[in-house]
């Protein structure tokens, strides 16, 4: 060994270096038990927990490192001067909380919806990249921060928390609260400001700015510092949104509650049908007068209605010639009578003519009797009384039914008191009737409805059979004029053997011409005043196609690519919607380097559709080669289309790579007859460092599309 210095500028003795390493290996176990202080800037090694003092502010360690040099990001913020970050650090969410979990990807999610977020990060990368994001769940009004519980094996689960709303986006439902200066952000996300390199202005590290614009590239005046205690917890308040988002936002929160409004009222209405049933009543009473409690005001209620034991009615009561039982000198018409109330003041009569005189016979003390009855508005005689070859009343083996006809039987809101006219002697009632509901006073029955329409067919057959109708149209052949609210016919149906109605409902005609509209049963409008529904369909290729960046051999550089979309659109069409159906389906590609394979997800951002004027366009190239056609001075953006930031598809992953399908807005204000010419284009700023230079760039910011333009409107054949 030299006895010289130490160390020299290359050298250093064994002696020494063996020192060193025991020094550096006495701290380490030192730096897992205590927390220490540092006065200067600290050197490795320093453990999570240890504080730093430095002209005033605080800072807290929140990434050990044992060895190298000495990092800031190591070290987060956690007192300043400024008291707007000290009312954060103290009572809303400290930047040492905020940062420790998320040192994967920089920042904190914060969700506001109903649906778990987590359920869609299914590998161990994307749960760590989310390790302790937030969720509120606004059905159960919990606050949830998404926490590792073990490393072996690797689990994560929400811990219910308390946070501030504000942490919260409750218009778009998403937040960014970065903790690492993004390159990439959202309007209303948080940054806790970690560097003093180009920040806003009249800021310092660990206070907390909002942006105030989208933006893919980082810019400071894109941000600005906010007392988060005057924040208001609805995010469309904030006075950062202009008028027109605002608008949109109310808009889209006016939509999702009417929605919500017409659900719960469809669920109501299901509710209502299900839950108020027809209660039926079955009552048996031997009286002169049937009493029915609770009825509707109907003529379709009484479901049925049975009378036994009439007995006979002379044909000439109170005379002693002929005898009461004296046939056929009784009488035969029963007449029932329908009242709302029990002295039968005012009434309404049903006179029923029976086949039969009603009859009631004792045999070994068993009453047989015949039967008035009326069953859902139908009249029949239910004889069970016959004669034997000598005269005698017996009982009939098998009752003989007597039909008769339909009628209206009448009740009353709230009782209705029936009987029989002339027979003030006790007989058996047996009846079944609605009882009154919610809907019985508003609907018509089914018994009703049926009894009208065949009193109504019998009134008229009985018409017919007496040739009154073939009179009146013998009398004026010139003309027949039917006037009802509801005619039925039924068969074929024949108008001069050129327009017939078949069974199935289908027509045949040898010609038409119809003035005005016709419509489909959903409503749609098939044939108007400008002439024949028609759908003309348009496509940028056959297959898809990239969109995104690529290598242009006359310009010799990489540019954004077009896919074009050649619209002709005949003179006498009129439109009446137009809309553009995107589909986009990302690409994986990978490259070897010196480093390895280089595998990268490839998809298109911010996909913009584009008028393009194609009049005055110079075509330009070499022989032999490529042309080159410069559009890009003639495109007109549509802004109806996707919006102002165009379609931007979900990042694709190796668990979702899914094509993914977006519908345009209207654009027919941009179509015109004759030759249309439009352009899909992404409208988007490449941020790598090398920008597009390379062919693996270009794929990266590439995806594979294909669109599709329906035009729907009415094609007339006459010539305007």
């Amino acid at each position: 060994m030299y006895n010289q210095a130490k160390y020299d500028n290359e050298h250093v003795t064994l002696g020494q270096l063996k020192e060193s390493i025991t020094e550096v290996e006495e701290t380490i176990p030192d730096s897992s038990e205590y927390s220490k202080n540092f006065g200067l800037t600290p050197k490795p090694p320093y453990s999570v927990g240890d504080t730093w003092t430095d002209d005033g502010r605080v800072y807290k360690c929140v990434k050990e490192r044992l060895y190298g040099a000495f990092s800031i990001s190591d070290w987060q913020l956690v007192a300043t001067d400024d008291s707007s970050f000290n009312q954060f650090v103290e009572n809303v969410y400290t930047a040492y909380e905020l940062s420790i979990p998320n040192q994967s990807d920089g920042k904190i999610e914060s969700f506001y919806q109903d649906s778990d977020p987590s359920a869609e990060w299914d590998t161990d990368v994307l749960k760590e990249i989310h390790n302790g994001d937030l969720w509120y769940s606004n059905s159960s009004g919990v606050q949830r921060r998404y926490t590792k519980k073990n490393t072996n094996p690797v689990s994560y689960s929400w811990d219910i928390v308390s946070v501030p709303m504000v942490l919260f986006n409750l218009v778009d439902g998403h937040k960014n609260i970065f903790v690492i200066k993004p390159s990439e952000y959202s309007k209303d996300d948080y940054w806790v400001i970690d560097t003093e390199e180009d920040i806003p202005s009249d800021c310092q590290i660990g206070e907390i700015v909002i942006a105030i614009n989208d933006s893919n590239i980082y810019n400071k005046d894109d941000f600005i510092k906010k007392d988060l205690k005057t924040i208001k917890v609805s995010a469309i308040e904030d006075e950062y949104y202009n008028k027109e988002e605002i608008n949109i936002k109310t808009s889209e929160l006016e939509k999702y509650t009417e929605t919500k409004i017409q659900q719960a009222k469809d669920e109501i209405s299901l509710e209502v049908l299900s839950t108020i049933k027809p209660e039926i009543i079955t009552i048996k009473q031997v009286d002169e007068v049937l009493k029915l409690e609770n009825t509707p005001n109907s003529k379709g209620a009484i479901k049925k209605l049975s009378i036994k034991g009439i007995p006979i009615i002379p044909l000439y009561p109170g005379m002693a010639y002929p005898t009461p039982y004296t046939y056929p000198g009784a009488y035969n018409h029963y007449n029932l009578i329908f009242s709302n109330d029990e002295s039968f003041n005012s009434y309404e009569e049903l006179d029923i003519e029976s086949p039969i005189i009603l009859r009631a016979i004792n045999i070994d003390d068993v009453i047989i009797s015949d039967e008035l009855l009326i069953y859902e508005n139908y009249v029949s005689i239910v004889q069970n009384v016959g004669y034997d070859n000598y005269g005698n009343c017996v009982s009939l083996d098998d009752p003989i039914i007597h039909e008769l006809k339909d009628i209206l039987v009448p009740t009353y809101d709230g009782g209705t008191y029936i009987k029989l006219k002339h027979i003030n002697v006790n007989v058996e009632f047996n009846c079944e009737y609605i009882k009154k509901n919610e809907l019985s006073d508003i609907f018509t029955t089914e018994i009703e409805t049926r009894a009208a329409i065949n009193i109504s067919d019998q009134n008229i057959k009985s018409k017919v059979s007496r040739g009154n109708i073939i009179s009146e149209i013998n009398q004026s052949p010139e003309l027949i004029k039917i006037i009802a609210e509801r005619i039925m016919l039924e068969g074929i149906v024949t108008a001069n053997n050129n327009f017939k109605v078949l069974l199935d409902g289908s027509i045949e005609a040898k010609n038409g011409r119809f003035f005005g509209n016709v419509y489909l049963p959903s409503g749609g409008q098939v044939i108007g005043g400008d002439g024949l529904l028609t759908n003309l369909q348009y496509e940028t290729g056959q297959d898809f196609e990239r969109l995104g960046f690529t290598y242009h051999y006359t310009l010799d550089k990489y540019v954004a690519n077009t896919l074009p979309l050649s619209v002709y659109i005949p003179d006498n069409f009129k439109i009446k919607e137009a809309k553009v159906t995107l589909f986009h389906m990302p690409q994986r590609i990978n490259m070897t380097t010196i480093d390895g394979v280089l595998t990268e997800w490839c998809y298109s951002r911010n996909i913009k559709l584009y008028k393009v004027d194609l009049t005055n366009i110079l075509w330009d190239g070499w022989v032999d080669s490529e042309f080159y056609m410069d559009e890009s001075s003639k495109m007109t953006e549509i802004i109806e289309a996707f919006g102002k930031n165009g379609y931007t598809p979900p990042i694709p992953s190796n668990s979702d790579y899914s094509t993914k399908t977006i519908v345009s807005g209207d654009i027919k204000n941009y179509l015109k007859s004759g030759m249309n010419n439009l352009a899909l284009k992404c409208d988007y700023e490449v941020n790598d460092s090398a920008g597009v230079l390379e062919s693996f760039i270009s794929y990266k910011y590439s995806g594979r599309v294909i669109a599709f333009l329906d035009i729907v409107g009415y094609m007339s054949t006459e010539e305007e």
